[in-house]
C-alpha cells in the first residue's frame, strides 16, 4: 500500500465549522452534481460539504470545515474557485465576508495548498496565479456545471418584466454601482419587478417597495428550493475592478440560465468574453447610463432577449454540461 502523508488537521475545526454552511454550492457545482451517481452507489464518498474521496484521491474544495476522520488516501487535490488573497485585501468586499475568508478559506488554504499534489481552479486567472505560486505542482482548470435547466417559459410581450440581481455578500461594491441604475428604472418603468439579494445593503425604502422582491439570506439547499419554477427576463452581473472579481468563473451565466434569463455583465468578466462573442450574453463597460440604456433596450425587445438566452443555453450545452465536467474529473484522476 502506498505511503500516505499525515493530513494537516485544523486546530480550530469547531470555529470553522460554525462559520460554514451545512451545504456547499462549490461542492455541488464542481463535482457533486456531475458525479452524483458515483456518490450514491458508494464508489465515491462525500465526507463533508466540500470534501470528497474519489478512490484514493482526497478532494478538498475551498476548505475542509465539517470533515471528521480522514481515511487513507494517496493524493490530495485542492480546488479553489476564489482568489482569497485578493478578497482579503479588497476594501470593496464587506468586512464580515473578509473575516470569514480569513478564518475559514485562508486558514484552510495555507494548510492545504502547499501539501496538495494537484491544485484545481475555476478560471484562467487562478490557473496563472497558482502556476506562479507553485511552479512544481500540477495546476489544472475544471469548469462549473449545473443540472439541465427547465424549458424556457413563453414570455412574449408580457406586461411585467422581471429583473434579477443575485449577487452574494461578496459583491457589495458591484451592487453599489448598480443600485442607482435600478432606482431610476423602478421610478421610470412601472412594468419592472426586481428581485435582489437581501445580503446587499439595500435602501430602507426598498424593503417595503411593492415591486421589489428581496431574497433573504438562506442556505444553499434552501436557495435551490427557492429557484424551482422561477424565471426572469434579465439577470445582471456588474463587476467592479480588483479583489475577488479578477478570478470569477462563468458560473453566474449558468446560474441565470436556470431562470431562463438573458444576461448583462461587466466587460471585466474576462472568462465570459467568448460567450459574449457568440451572443450568449452582453458585456458592458461600467458606465451607469450605458447599463440603464441597454437594460431598457432589452426589456423592450423580447425577441432579442430570447435570442440571447437561447445562445447562452446552446453555449452551456457545448462547453459546460455535467458530462463535460465528469469527463474532466475522470481524466484528472486517472492521470
Amino acid at each position: 500500500m502506498p505511503a500516505v502523508r499525515p493530513y494537516p488537521k485544523d486546530r480550530l475545526a469547531g470555529l470553522t465549522r460554525a462559520l460554514s454552511s451545512a451545504s456547499s454550492s462549490t461542492g455541488d457545482i464542481y463535482l457533486g452534481w456531475s458525479c452524483a451517481d458515483l456518490i450514491e452507489d458508494g464508489s465515491w464518498q462525500r465526507l463533508a460539504p466540500t470534501v470528497f474521496l474519489a478512490g484514493r484521491d482526497l478532494i478538498v474544495m475551498r476548505h475542509d470545515a465539517g470533515l471528521g476522520d480522514v481515511p487513507r488516501f494517496d493524493r490530495l487535490i485542492f480546488l479553489t474557485d476564489d482568489d482569497w488573497r485578493a478578497g482579503m485585501a479588497d476594501r470593496g468586499v464587506p468586512v464580515n465576508y473578509r473575516l470569514k475568508l480569513a478564518l475559514v478559506e485562508a486558514r484552510a488554504a495555507r494548510r492545504l495548498e502547499p501539501r496538495a499534489d494537484i491544485i484545481v481552479v475555476s478560471a484562467p486567472s487562478l490557473r496563472d496565479l497558482y502556476s506562479r505560486l507553485y511552479p512544481d505542482k500540477t495546476v489544472t482548470r475544471i469548469n462549473p456545471s449545473w443540472p439541465a435547466a427547465a424549458p424556457f417559459p413563453h414570455r412574449g410581450q408580457a406586461d411585467v418584466k422581471r429583473i434579477a440581481y443575485l449577487g452574494a455578500r461578496s459583491h457589495g461594491a458591484d451592487f453599489a454601482f448598480l443600485r442607482p441604475v435600478l432606482q431610476t428604472l423602478l421610478a421610470d418603468r412601472p412594468d419592472i419587478v426586481l428581485t435582489v439579494s437581501g445580503e446587499q445593503p439595500l435602501p430602507p425604502a426598498w424593503r417595503s417597495h411593492d415591486r421589489i422582491e428581496i431574497l433573504p439570506p438562506m442556505s444553499w439547499q434552501a436557495y435551490r428550493g427557492w429557484m424551482k419554477g422561477r424565471w426572469f427576463d434579465l439577470g445582471l452581473y456588474p463587476m467592479m475592478p480588483g479583489g475577488l472579481n479578477g478570478a470569477r468563473s462563468l458560473n453566474k451565466l449558468l446560474e441565470y440560465d436556470q431562470f431562463g434569463a438573458a444576461v448583462i455583465g461587466s466587460d471585466r468578466w474576462g472568462v465570459a468574453a467568448d460567450a459574449a462573442g457568440r451572443g450568449a450574453c452582453l458585456l458592458l463597460a461600467d458606465y451607469p447610463a450605458l447599463w440603464r440604456r441597454m437594460i431598457v433596450t432589452l426589456l423592450d425587445n423580447p425577441a432579442q432577449r430570447a435570442a440571447m438566452a437561447g445562445a447562452a443555453r446552446d453555449y452551456i450545452f457545448r462547453h459546460y454540461t455535467s458530462a463535460h465536467q465528469r469527463l474532466a474529473w475522470h481524466a484528472l484522476l486517472s492521470g
